[in-house]
């Protein structure tokens, strides 16, 4: 898979993607599992009670690898 754009279905299929998950390691897999969340709990159908939390978490994530996030 090449850096682009992604849209819902290769979104899902990447979510469920074992291989990829153990590539990451760190503040990526870290970034990575709250990006997850942000995609099963806030952006989903059904928003989790405490998305507020589910994406605030993925904003500090980003942090520690350096971006900058507003």
């Amino acid at each position: 898979m090449k850096e682009d754009i992604f849209i819902g279905p290769q979104i899902r299929d990447i979510i469920k993607d074992k291989y990829f998950d153990k590539l990451l390691q760190g503040n990526e897999k870290a970034v990575w599992d709250s990006y997850k969340f942000v995609v099963k709990g806030f952006l989903g159908n059904k928003r989790s009670q405490n998305y507020e939390e589910i994406v605030n978490n993925l904003l500090q994530s980003y942090q520690k690898l350096g971006s900058t996030c507003h």
